[in-house]
Parts: structure tokens; sequence; C-alpha cells
């Protein structure tokens, strides 16, 4: 803002990823991703500035915010002023979050869809389950006095059934997930899930 800025947005995000494959009855693959990093967005009149860091330090973090002010040239004598936070707003998961599901847990749902797949008929000869979720935490703050801060996590079951009758061979998927808590693909789902995927 010492350069001119008239709006600053800092956007920080924090995510995880994990996936657990299934393929041949055992879990062939398991992945694990943290990526962190922060953005700012410098606004001018009509002109817009933005930088981006994925290493969260002093040194960094004000370099990226130089990038994003080098829009204004002009020479500041008075900066823009920076209001204090008047508007908060924090939104967090009701519920337990999937990256806190152990890897476990997780391999004995792939191992039901993989199940009730394989015993829908001897056609099918391969399955492969694939779990994934995700977690992101977000924060925004802004010059106007606006901080705001977000949990979103997400969940996704795929499942990819190869079969075969005599020299034809076909391909069934099913697909369940979304902004869930792990507990909605309790109960019977996974069964219906391979199930369905089979039967295709």
């Amino acid at each position: 803002m010492a350069k001119g800025g008239e709006f600053c947005e800092i956007y920080y995000e924090y995510k995880i990823k994990n996936v657990l494959t299934l393929e041949e009855n055992k879990i062939k693959e398991s992945k694990f991703h943290v990526n962190e990093g922060v953005g700012v967005r410098v606004v001018v009149g009509e002109k817009v500035g933005y930088a981006y860091s994925d290493i969260i330090d002093e040194h960094f973090l004000l370099n990226a915010a130089e990038t994003a002010a080098y829009i204004s040239s002009e020479k500041i004598t008075q900066p823009a002023a920076i209001n204090t936070v008047s508007q908060k707003e924090v939104h967090s998961c009701s519920y337990e979050t999937p990256n806190l599901i152990s890897p476990d847990v997780k391999s004995e749902l792939l191992f039901r869809v993989n199940e009730a797949a394989r015993s829908n008929g001897s056609e099918i000869f391969q399955v492969t389950c694939t779990f994934f979720d995700e977690m992101k935490y977000v924060e925004i703050a802004n010059t106007e006095g606006l901080w705001k801060r977000d949990e979103q996590s997400v969940i996704n079951l795929n499942v990819v059934c190869a079969a075969q009758m005599g020299t034809i061979r076909d391909i069934g998927r099913a697909f369940e997930g979304g902004r869930y808590p792990f507990s909605y693909l309790d109960n019977e789902k996974p069964e219906k899930i391979g199930k369905k995927a089979a039967e295709q």
C-alpha cells in the first residue's frame, strides 16, 4: 500500500491430499501430498498486480507483496489507509475431516468395494478402486477490514471393473463422493458402488 495500492488482498491456502489405490486384491499405491502458498493481489484503478509464493517465509512474502505492488509506479506522498479487522468470518467443518481418518480404515473400505465387485460374477477379472480425500484450509484478509477463514473437505471413491465373456471385454465404472464426511460412505455404500461398477 505504501507504493500506491488502493486495495490489497492476501489469500493463504493449505491443502492436504491423500490417495489410496487397490488393484489385484491388494493396496497398490498410497500417496500423501501437502501444498501451501500465499497469493497477494494489489489493485490500482483498473490495474491489478498479483504475485504468489509457496514458501511461507517473511523474505519471500515481502517479495511477493512488492512484486504485486509493482503495477503502481507513481510516487506516493500519503499511503492509503489500512482498516483494522471489522468483518470476521470463520467456517469450520462440523464433522471429522477425512485427513484424520486412518489409512487402515480407508483400506478396509476399498477391500469391501473390491469384494462386492468380484462377487458379481466370474466374468470380472480386474477391479481397481481408488479413494481420494482432500482437506483445504483457506484464509483471506484485505485492506477493507475483511478477514475470513474456511475449511473445505472432499472425498471421492472411484471403481473400475474389467469383465470378459468369451472374446468380448468390457469396462464398468462407478463413482461416489463430494463434500461429505467420511461416514457418508459407511453402511452399505461400498458394496453398492462395487456392484454398480460390476453390472455396467
